[in-house]
C-alpha cells in the first residue's frame, strides 16, 4: 500500500512478471474500476475481430465465463505486435525497478529470447501465460524475408509450447511466401484509358489517376501462382482515397486484399514498379473466367461519378 509505479514499469511488470496485481492496477487507474474496464476489454475484443472471446477480470485467473479462442487471440496479437514499444518490452532480458526497500529484479524466463535454450532469431514478440486449467500457453510474432507470422499455442506442456511454436513457424516460412500485388496483377483494365492516362487530363497531370496499391500484400503457399487466385472487387470503402477494393481468395479462403487508389493518395508509400493497366471496354463489374484466367473490368461510371464530386468540391 502506498507504493507507486510509473504505466511504464506496470507495463514491464504484466508483460515480464505476468504481474496480476499490477493488472489489476492499471485497470482501476485506466477506468475507475474493474468491471468498466473488462467492459472496454470485451469492447476492444470486438472491434479487433474476436468473436469466441468473454473476458469477466483484468488478469487471466480462471472463471468459466472468462474465455477466448486461438483464434482470437491471434487477432489481439495482430494489434499488441504492430506495437514497437510493446514488443521491445517482451524481449527484455530483465526487469529493474529501484523501491524504497531495495531494488526489484525479475528476469524474463521467455525462452525464446537470444542466448536462451529455445531462442528464435526471428522473433518480434511474445507473451506466455500459465494456469492450472489452461496450461501452457504462448502468443507469439516472427518476421522473416519482410513476412510477419503470429502464432498462438494452447494448453500446452513445458518445453513442447517453445518447440511446438518453432515447429509452426518453420512450417509458415517454409511454405508460404508474401506476394506484392501490384507486381504481380496483370488482370485489372481501366475504361477509357485516355482519361486517366493523357498528356493533359482534368487535374493537369499527365499520371494516371488511378493504380493498384504499391504496398498491399497477399499471403500465397508457394505450390501456387498469383495466377491461381480469385478475386473480386468492392466499390463499397469508406476510404477517401479508395476507388475500390479487391479481395483474393484461393480454394475460398481469403489471403489478403488490395486496394484500387486515387494515384496522389500513393505518393507517400514506398516505391515498386507499377502494373500498367491495358484497355478494355465493359460497363459493369464482372468477373469472366476464360480457362484459369479470369479478368475483372472496373465500373468507370462509379470511378467518373467519385472523380467528378472530387473535381466538384475542388471548384466549390
Amino acid at each position: 500500500v502506498g507504493e507507486e509505479l510509473t504505466m511504464e514499469q506496470c507495463l514491464y511488470g504484466i508483460l515480464l512478471g505476468s504481474a496480476n496485481e499490477v493488472s489489476y492496477a492499471v485497470a482501476e487507474h485506466v477506468a475507475g474500476d474493474l468491471d468498466s474496464f473488462v467492459a472496454m476489454m470485451n469492447e476492444r475484443a470486438a472491434a479487433l475481430g474476436c468473436v469466441d472471446t468473454h473476458f469477466i477480470n483484468a488478469n487471466g485467473l480462471p472463471d468459466e465465463n472468462h474465455y477466448t479462442s486461438a483464434y482470437d487471440l491471434a487477432m489481439i496479437g495482430r494489434a499488441f505486435f504492430a506495437n514497437d514499444t510493446l514488443c521491445g518490452i517482451t524481449q527484455t532480458p530483465a526487469l529493474r525497478i529501484m523501491k524504497e526497500s531495495g531494488e526489484y529484479i525479475d528476469h524474463n524466463k521467455m525462452e525464446l529470447l537470444p542466448g536462451k535454450k529455445y531462442a528464435y532469431e526471428y522473433l518480434v514478440g511474445c507473451k506466455t501465460g500459465y494456469t492450472d486449467d489452461a496450461r501452457n500457453t504462448l502468443v507469439s510474432c516472427a518476421e522473416k524475408n519482410g513476412m510477419k507470422l503470429i502464432c498462438v499455442v494452447l494448453k500446452d506442456e513445458t518445453p513442447a509450447h517453445y518447440e511446438d511454436t518453432i515447429a509452426l513457424f518453420n512450417y509458415g516460412f517454409s511454405n508460404f511466401d508474401k506476394v506484392n500485388v501490384s507486381k504481380s496483377e496483370t488482370k485489372y483494365n481501366i475504361d477509357n484509358t485516355g482519361f486517366f492516362y493523357s498528356d493533359n487530363d482534368i487535374f493537369g497531370s499527365s499520371k494516371p489517376l488511378l493504380a493498384l496499391n504499391r504496398q498491399d500484400c497477399i499471403i500465397l503457399p508457394k505450390t501456387i501462382g498469383f495466377e491461381d487466385t480469385e478475386s473480386t472487387i468492392s466499390y463499397d470503402t469508406n476510404d477517401p482515397g479508395q476507388a475500390a477494393v479487391i479481395s483474393y481468395t484461393f480454394r475460398d479462403v481469403y489471403i489478403g486484399s488490395a486496394s484500387l487508389d486515387f494515384v496522389t493518395n500513393q505518393e507517400k508509400t514506398y516505391t515498386f514498379d507499377s502494373v500498367e493497366d491495358t484497355v478494355d471496354s465493359e460497363k459493369n463489374v464482372t468477373e469472366k473466367p476464360k480457362g484459369k484466367t479470369s479478368y475483372i473490368f472496373i465500373n468507370i461510371m462509379k470511378v467518373l461519378l467519385i472523380l467528378a464530386g472530387i473535381a466538384a468540391i475542388g471548384f466549390i
